[in-house]
């Protein structure tokens, strides 16, 4: 499963979102959307040979992971001024692989994307570094990260829906003179909750909604 992250003249920025300590914001946004995401859905089947016969018996043992895999994420300081050091945004990333004492293990996350979410912990970060300043200073870099979908309430990493971005959420499309709040009036009963709705999609300007936009609406307001 693929998606391009091109075409829109305001795009939304895709981001990382601690799941354990939820906040309004990303933990990590990325300064460049992916071109494209990947999404692997596996299932475990075992084979139980039969005599005379050619083919085994297949046997179904449970399900697999979910896993979705972004590839050359690009992060780029090179045109600040002054230029710095392109690992303070990626170590952020890097960060939500450390182990919390608290939890006694990293951080569950999300992926975030125009409505998507996708629920995980990150199994594998790969950085490249690719452009230094004369003193050595690293101010492009590209990084591949691993999720792993997490089902909700459990500390088990378990194979639920094949395609990641599954339903746990309503869904709802913009129609003509629709505004945020006057949707969260409509689906929560107050218009307050418009907030929520542009965090949980990752919305940078809240007031240019178009007709046909899909939006997912948060659970639990």
């Amino acid at each position: 499963m693929t998606t391009s992250g091109g075409g829109d003249a305001h795009p939304v920025k895709a981001g990382i979102f601690d799941e354990d300590d939820p906040g309004p914001a990303p933990v990590v946004t990325f300064m460049f959307n992916p071109e494209q995401y990947t999404v692997k859905k596996t299932n475990n089947w075992t084979s139980e040979s039969q005599r005379e016969r050619d083919i085994p018996l297949v046997v179904f043992g449970s399900g697999g992971d979910t896993t979705l895999s972004l590839n050359d994420l690009h992060f780029d300081t090179y045109g600040a001024t002054p230029a710095t050091d392109v690992r303070e945004h990626t170590g952020k990333v890097f960060n939500l692989m450390k182990i919390v004492p608290r939890l006694g293990r990293p951080k569950k996350v999300s992926f975030r994307w125009k409505g998507g979410y996708f629920r995980a912990v990150i199994t594998s970060v790969t950085q490249a570094l690719t452009m230094f300043l004369s003193d050595g200073t690293p101010v492009r870099a590209k990084l591949s990260l691993e999720f792993r979908m997490v089902e909700e309430g459990s500390d088990a990493t378990r194979g639920t829906n094949p395609t990641s971005f599954a339903r746990s959420y309503k869904v709802r499309t913009v129609l003509q003179g629709e505004t945020l709040d006057t949707i969260a009036y409509q689906e929560y009963g107050d218009p307050m909750k418009w907030r929520a709705i542009a965090d949980f999609n990752g919305l940078e300007d809240p007031l240019r909604l178009h007709p046909g936009q899909r939006l997912a609406l948060p659970p639990g307001l």
